[in-house]
């Protein structure tokens, strides 16, 4: 929407009362007329409580620029418009005028503002964009642009597709510019040139005549252009269009119309047309090749001598002249064939060998060609392509042995007839050979013999055997030309030369051939047992080897990683190992290998064996002192191979618990002074990373002192030099007299 402008007298009023109100000095201009609310403001200056006069304040100028994305255009079809401002920052509003009429104002944004400009009528046009200025910028208008706005013209054109050469053609039509009809004339063109003008009718319709002088004979297209004019876009439309010949009638005949191989024939060719005689040529194509001028509508062609028998075609095209559309016509004409005799000559065959006749076709010249096929009991064998030599046909390499009969037929060629005849191919047993491949047996397991007899023709059947000097060791007949043989599984230790012999069959003669066997020492498999083991007791791992064939013999050994703990030989297979007592408390990961022998290649297998925490047994003694003496257990404990460590407790409910740490498996403790008496205490070993620990108990026994009087001591010096200690209520000769405090002893430190 338009920016409101604010009154510049009421903003003079306002500049005045906010100088009034700060007591300064301010040039203030006369108010603008109301039509030019833009105008600079200049003028008078008022001086107010006393100050300085000030410079009065003026109007940027403003610069307005109009362009249009299209300077020509059609009804209907808007051009936009787009307006620019420089200045101090322009607001307010724009108006574009066109030609006389100014349009609503447009608020500008960022200094420009976008019109779509839509003239409803054709004409010339011109545009102004005028701004109206804002508090800090005054009013400016652009340069005008003119803008040309025309009608669309749209252009038909009707008229014969084909026409006959001299005949004039008629043109219509008609040319509309929007929803009027257009003014002026159209040019009828053909090939980009002007054959005929004609004048638009007031509806825009046309009809002009196109005279036969200016249609030449062929194909193209007949257009119909307007220019247009102030107010109409030119137009043009086009249709194709073309003016043929007059039309002919081609004849053509050969003498004779049957011939023998290697007869001439010739052929004559007539052309007619309505009026005068056509003239130009006649190309002759199919059965020969040529061409020939016409004389008196004629033209005559010698045909080649050495035509191959066959029914032949021809086909004679007239080109046509000036005035006269080409022709053509079609014509037959035969030529016979040559016969042709065979004979044949066997060659010898065997079975499964592919064997051959040689063929020989005469029948005069040229030599007879083509192909010769071999068939026997009416079934297609083989064939061959006769050369001047002859030719070779190859029967085929499945039939049996014996006497065959062929039938030979010869296809016959383009000038010779077929023709047949026999012969008989003899055929022989196929040779045979063997393939074995080496074999490689481990000893118990047994192992066989592939073998494969080949023979030409199909795959050998029958019986194949393998021996070994003069014993037979396997037998088997065929299948699909193979068999496996299988070998004694007691084959010794080594290499044997075996020989294998094929016994032959209806097509295929025997054969022989030998194998390679090598015999290797058997695969052995090693299962070792073991139970759980405390430390310090021997543990034992069970071994068992196995093979097949027979039970393996050797060595085992068991290892921890690298380090040998036990070897033992194998006793139909099987023995026991006796482990070393020092093996570490924890699973251990072993392994038994197995070092083979003649029959058996060697093998391992790990096994697991745990070693638990061995038992320990525990001795514990006590004196028995007098009292005020004090009790002293000792302990100690025998196991493994290893002295126990940890530690020893004493206890007694009541009394408390004392302990000491083990050296070499021993220990003792001192227990505190208790009154005379029998005492259980219990005695327990922790157990440490080797053995378990375990508890017993111990009688204790102190016994009471001899009666004797007690003591007596004359001070605490007395005390202290006798017993070196505080004296206690239950301590002979305590008296009351040493115990100051009432605690229960006395003498507590030492007298100086």
């Amino acid at each position: 929407m338009p920016t409101s402008r604010r009154n510049p007298a009421i903003s003079r009023i306002l500049i005045v009362l906010a100088a009034v109100a700060v007591g300064t000095t301010v040039l203030v201009a006369p108010a603008a007329s109301a039509d030019s609310p833009g105008a600079s403001l200049a003028g008078s200056r008022t001086s107010l409580a006393g100050s300085s006069p000030a410079a009065p304040l003026e109007l940027a100028a403003s610069a307005t620029t109009l362009t249009v994305d299209s300077t020509a255009t059609l009804v209907g079809k808007p051009v936009q418009a787009t307006v620019s401002v420089t200045g101090a920052d322009p607001t307010g509003t724009i108006t574009i005028s066109q030609d006389t009429v100014e349009g609503n104002p447009v608020t500008l944004e960022n200094g420009s503002a976008t019109f779509l400009f839509d003239a409803p009528t054709a004409g010339i046009h011109t545009l102004t964009a005028t701004y109206h200025g804002d508090d800090n910028n005054g009013p400016s208008t652009s340069e005008p642009v003119v803008v040309t706005v025309k009608m669309q013209a749209q252009a038909t054109i009707s008229a014969p597709v084909t026409s006959v050469w001299g005949n004039d053609v008629t043109v219509t039509g008609s040319v509309i510019a929007g929803s009027v009809a257009a003014e002026g004339s159209v040019r009828i063109q053909r090939a980009g040139s002007d054959i005929a003008l004609a004048q638009l009718r007031p509806d825009g319709s046309y009809l002009a005549t196109v005279p036969a002088a200016a249609l030449s004979i062929g194909d193209g297209q007949l257009g119909v252009v307007y220019d247009g004019d102030a107010t109409s876009t030119s137009a043009s439309a086009t249709q194709d269009f073309a003016v043929t010949a007059r039309p002919s009638m081609t004849t053509v005949s050969f003498e004779p119309a049957a011939i023998s191989y290697g007869k001439a024939v010739t052929a004559t060719v007539r052309v007619t047309a309505a009026g005068p005689v056509p003239t130009g040529f006649v190309t002759l194509s199919g059965a020969a090749a040529g061409t020939a001028p016409l004389t008196d509508g004629v033209a005559v062609f010698q045909l080649p001598i050495a035509l191959t028998p066959a029914t032949y075609s021809a086909t004679a095209d007239y080109t046509g002249d000036t005035w006269t559309a080409p022709s053509s016509a079609d014509g037959t004409f035969a030529v016979a064939k040559l016969g042709a005799t065979i004979t044949a000559t066997p060659s010898a065959a065997s079975y499964g060998t592919a064997g051959s006749i040689r063929l020989a076709v005469t029948g005069g010249q040229p030599l007879p060609s083509g192909s010769v096929v071999v068939t026997a009991d009416g079934v297609a064998v083989g064939h061959a392509t006769l050369t001047p030599t002859g030719a070779v046909v190859v029967l085929p390499a499945s039939w049996k042995p014996g006497a065959h009969t062929v039938q030979l037929a010869y296809s016959g060629d383009l000038i010779h007839l077929p023709a047949t005849g026999s012969a008989v191919m003899t055929v022989n047993r196929a040779a045979t050979w063997i393939a074995a491949s080496a074999v490689n047996a481990a000893y118990g397991l047994g192992s066989q013999v592939q073998v494969a007899v080949h023979g030409a023709g199909s795959v050998p059947v029958g019986v194949v055997a393998v021996y070994e000097g003069a014993s037979l060791l396997a037998h088997a007949a065929l299948s699909n030309g193979s068999v496996r043989l299988p070998l004694p599984k007691g084959l010794p230790v080594g290499t044997h030369l075996l020989a294998v012999r094929y016994f032959g069959s209806g097509l295929h003669l025997p054969g022989a051939g030998s194998v390679r066997v090598t015999v290797t020492p058997g695969a052995s498999t090693v299962r070792a047992t073991a139970a759980a083991s405390g430390y310090g007791v021997p543990a034992s791992v069970k071994i068992t080897v196995s093979g097949a064939l027979s039970r393996p013999t050797g060595t085992a050994r068991v290892y921890s990683g690298a380090i040998l703990l036990a070897a033992v030989n194998l006793t139909a297979g099987t023995a026991t190992a006796a482990l070393p007592r020092n093996l570490g408390v924890g699973v251990h990961l072993l392994t038994v290998r197995y070092s083979g022998s003649r029959t058996h290649r060697a093998s391992s297998a790990v096994f697991r064996l745990i070693i638990t925490k061995g038992a320990t047994k525990l001795i514990a003694t006590s004196s028995a002192p007098t009292y005020p003496g004090q009790a002293r257990v000792s302990v100690r404990l025998t196991a493994g191979p290893a002295a126990p460590t940890g530690r020893i407790t004493v206890r007694r409910i009541g009394t408390g618990s004392w302990t000491t740490t083990l050296r070499s498996g021993t220990g003792s403790i001192l227990l505190p002074k208790i009154a005379p008496g029998l005492y259980r205490f219990t005695v327990d070993y922790s157990g440490d990373v080797r053995y378990v620990g375990r508890s017993v108990t111990v009688l204790v026994r102190v016994v009471a002192p001899t009666a004797r009087p007690a003591p007596y001591y004359q001070n605490c010096t007395d005390v202290w030099n006798h017993i070196g200690r505080p004296i206690y209520r239950s301590d002979p000769g305590f008296r009351a007299a040493f115990d100051r405090d009432g605690d229960g002893i006395g003498c507590e430190t030492r007298p100086r």
